[in-house]
């Protein structure tokens, strides 16, 4: 019962969390020309047609770093932003 109910419990938080995370995408797409979901490692997370768009690209971005599309004199205050 309990690996049961422990395990239950984690696929409500993982629900919750994939909610929270759409819900707050939604709200980005309202007031921003895009958004991207970066890993640890700031490598592109999952298809994004509107920084594709905003590249004027039809190649997939998941997995590339990201640093690759911030020009370089930017890229070092890119990283201070995200810290």
């Amino acid at each position: 019962e309990w690996l049961i109910r422990s395990r239950l419990e984690a696929l409500l938080d993982t629900a919750e969390a994939e909610t929270m995370l759409e819900s707050f995408r939604k709200m980005l797409r309202a007031v921003c020309d895009g958004a991207v979901l970066l890993d640890s490692d700031l490598r592109i997370q999952g298809s994004h047609e509107c920084l594709k768009h905003l590249l004027m690209t039809s190649t997939n971005l998941h997995g590339n770093h990201m640093l690759r599309y911030v020009a370089a004199d930017e890229q070092q205050p890119f990283l201070n932003f995200l810290e």
